[in-house]
């Protein structure tokens, strides 16, 4: 009888054909919706949303997990990112979703507040199931910003921001019903604020005078905000928490 052997190559073919039919199998866990690329357009001093969505096609739950390969947001935009079940201002490098259950989907959403600052930026990720040892889906969520407005330094900054790293501080910081705005001296005429939640909305603005403001929050729900400061062609942003 004559025994068969089986080369080094053949093998690793063999082992590439078996990684091929684990991420067939893996992929059909969830679809990608609408397009594995999504593209949004933002106007100036306005917010907006690129997400992508996973659906869960199987008959019971399904763990995600999400990698970081490309960040090119200017730091000078406000965004936070949001998944299955948590928002974040500061983008990690990876994460795992909370599992998806039967007929639901998990997604990764990009929240972008501009104000005059333009330029475009993306996030690309690789997701993949928790499972899979090879595969995924890459996901680029981009973001046209302000198309009319100065862009950002290659540092992330633009000049007038790095004059104006002090313009204002906001105490207490977590705040219950109340926060005081103190102003530097030479940005202390003609300031305005605005809020923003993590989602991007609008949620409070105003007017600034002088150096000492104090500002009712009563009507926030409690959690994460953005505070945004714009005085002497500047603008700050400082994140608040509300009780």
């Amino acid at each position: 009888m004559i025994k068969k052997v089986q080369t080094p190559y053949a093998f690793a073919f063999t082992l590439l054909l078996s990684f091929a039919f684990l991420g067939s199998l893996m992929a059909q866990e969830y679809t990608v919706s609408p397009n594995k690329s999504v593209s949004v357009d933002i106007a100036c001093n306005a917010g907006g949303v690129a997400e992508v969505d996973f659906n869960n096609t199987t008959g019971g739950l399904i763990c995600l997990n999400w990698q970081v390969l490309e960040n090119t947001i200017p730091r000078c935009w406000d965004i936070s990112l949001c998944d299955y079940d948590l928002c974040f201002t500061n983008v990690p490098s990876s994460r795992t979703m909370d599992s998806i259950p039967v007929g639901g989907h998990g997604f990764l959403k990009l929240n972008v507040a501009l104000n005059d600052t333009g330029g475009v930026g993306y996030l690309k990720f690789l997701v993949r199931s928790c499972s899979a040892i090879a595969g995924g889906d890459t996901i680029v969520l981009t973001i046209n910003g302000c198309p009319t407005g100065p862009t950002c330094t290659p540092t992330g900054i633009l000049p007038s921001q790095k004059a104006a790293a002090n313009t204002f501080s906001i105490s207490p910081n977590p705040a219950s019903d109340y926060v005081s705005f103190e102003l530097a001296a030479e940005y202390a005429n003609n300031a305005s604020y605005r809020v923003f939640d993590l989602l991007g909305n609008q949620v409070l603005t105003g007017v600034l005078v002088g150096p000492h403001n104090r500002i009712n929050l009563q009507s926030l729900q409690s959690g994460v905000y953005m505070v945004k400061c714009t005085a002497a062609n500047s603008c700050q942003t400082r994140r608040l928490v509300k009780n």
